[in-house]
């Protein structure tokens, strides 16, 4: 354990409340768990040992410190995920908003763009029938020059 931790769990556990015992159980359990029914010697030591160990006890067995921290730490990571919740939340319904869009706007440019295949087609086949038009009109005048030249002769 590092130094001084003893000392900051107890300044921990003297902000803490006072836990009333359930009901049916001595006002101090610690009080009977320090006891010993044994005599003699053997008796003798454990209280000993079970005194000297208290402050030990009471500083790092005790789950009321540890419990209270988590309770603690629990409502607080309980307000940041219900915070998180509604930030999660508001983007959903952003980003549901611009998919929305998105597909609307994609909807739109295939429309233009199919209109515009469309324009593009159709001026192929406008110049296509220019093309043949001009084909004609100059096999029309390449017979017609022969002709006119034999008559000027």
């Amino acid at each position: 354990l590092p130094r001084g931790w003893l000392d900051e769990a107890s300044e921990v556990r003297s902000h803490m409340p006072v836990i009333s015992p359930p009901p049916g159980v001595a006002a101090s359990p610690t009080v009977t768990l320090y006891e010993s029914g044994s005599g003699g010697l053997k008796g003798s030591v454990l209280r000993f040992a079970r005194r000297w160990m208290r402050s030990f006890y009471r500083s790092t067995l005790n789950l009321e410190p540890t419990l209270a921290t988590m309770i603690e730490a629990t409502n607080e990571q309980g307000a940041w995920v219900s915070d998180i919740a509604g930030q999660l939340e508001r983007w959903r319904e952003r980003d549901l908003h611009l998919f929305h869009n998105m597909v609307t706007e994609i909807t739109a440019m295939r429309l233009q763009q199919t209109h515009m295949q469309d324009r593009i087609n159709e001026l192929i086949r406008q110049l296509d029938a220019l093309k043949e038009r001009e084909r004609a009109l100059e096999s029309l005048t390449v017979k017609e020059r022969p002709q006119r030249a034999g008559t000027e002769v």
